[in-house]
């Protein structure tokens, strides 16, 4: 018999996470801890082990406790990102990343105006079918892993400041004649 798994049947519940750090490894994280990584992993299993490392190499109590930008401070996660997801793909793939990177939800028609083509629910199903960090929230919005979107929007920031403001302002003006005024402030702000 067939049976799909999906993204949440191969991730870590919030509990699994506790008994995983906690019980398992003897991290006695602060519930909050354990919340931030599960809120930002999504309970990607592979980070749980890069994370574990980082928390192990750390032998001051005080200065491995995690804030919730502490994934920048884990050289292994975003250098497996880098390494083994982004530039495993085409560059046209890797622009597509960057720069949708910058939208929480991946909806075709937004980006067929943003980026000016009309293939872009081809290129996410070839992601999606390609496991690239991709997937459908429990809304059915399509949307980047957490910590892949994460890894996306600095590695583009750091690549081109002033392509990601012009970016931001493309999208606010496009929310903005979509009338979605909440999408088009936000990226106005950004």
């Amino acid at each position: 018999q067939y049976i799909e798994l999906d993204s949440s049947d191969l991730a870590f519940t919030k509990e699994e996470t506790h008994a995983f750090f906690n019980e398992h490894h003897k991290q006695d994280l602060e519930h909050f801890e354990i919340e931030i990584i599960y809120e930002k992993t999504a309970g990607w299993v592979a980070g749980y082990q890069l994370i574990l490392e980082f928390l192990r190499k750390e032998k001051n109590a005080h200065s491995r406790s995690l804030s919730l930008n502490f994934f920048a401070e884990i050289p292994d996660m975003f250098e497996y990102l880098s390494k083994e997801v982004f530039e495993a793909e085409s560059s046209d793939a890797q622009i597509f990343m960057l720069k949708t990177s910058l939208m929480p939800e991946l909806e075709p028609s937004i980006i067929n105006q943003y980026l000016e083509v009309d293939n872009s629910a081809d290129t996410i199903h070839y992601l999606v079918q390609h496991h690239v960090f991709i997937g459908k929230s429990e809304l059915g919005l399509i949307q980047y892993h957490r910590i892949f979107r994460q890894f996306l929007y600095e590695r583009y920031s750091r690549s081109d400041q002033m392509a990601i403001r012009k970016d931001h302002r493309r999208l606010s003006e496009i929310f903005r004649k979509n009338h979605r005024y909440i999408d088009s402030f936000a990226h106005a702000v950004a």
